[in-house]
């Protein structure tokens, strides 16, 4: 073999080598992400009047006839544990339309237990609702001074709030 053969012989090779590096050097190995889905508490989708009107979450929500249950739906495959239901409160202002003058009354639903499945809660009222303002509250917190009970899934996982994960 001539010399001159040899020298492109070898000039190829680095050039091949070069690029084998380049492409090696533009490779690189990503951390590795895994979906915690699997770890999450429950996440309310809806709440829903027997009327069939579904509520908007973050809203004051504006009834026209009083409902005679509330239907509330949480996301997925969760299984909510029946020992925590407690977490969901309903209370309405007194009459003043407001909730921190101290006359709110508290509502026990005659019924508050699981509708089709473990992850679909109904409230269902023994009586009738007066005309008044209500806030019904999900609790997803401990608080043992408050004897505050948060709601969770069979798994022990708390109510997440929407947005935060």
């Amino acid at each position: 073999m001539s010399s001159r053969s040899a020298l492109r012989s070898l000039r190829k090779r680095r050039v091949k080598t070069s690029e084998m590096t380049q492409r090696r050097l533009s490779h690189q190995t990503l951390e590795r992400r895994e979906l915690l889905a699997g770890n999450l508490g429950p996440q309310l989708i809806s709440v829903a009047a027997n009327s069939g009107e579904n509520f908007r979450l973050a809203q004051q929500n504006i009834l026209r006839e009083s409902p005679t249950q509330l239907t509330f739906r949480f996301d997925g495959s969760q299984q909510i544990d029946a020992e925590t239901l407690d977490a969901i409160t309903i209370e309405r202002s007194g009459g003043d339309g407001s909730f921190n003058e101290g006359n709110e009354v508290r509502i026990d639903p005659g019924f508050l237990g699981f509708g089709d499945s473990q992850r679909i809660v109904i409230a269902r009222f023994a009586d009738t609702l007066p005309d008044d303002t209500y806030r019904i509250t999900l609790s997803g917190f401990d608080d043992t001074n408050e004897g505050v009970v948060g709601l969770r899934n069979t798994d022990g996982e708390l109510l997440r709030v929407s947005g935060a994960a």
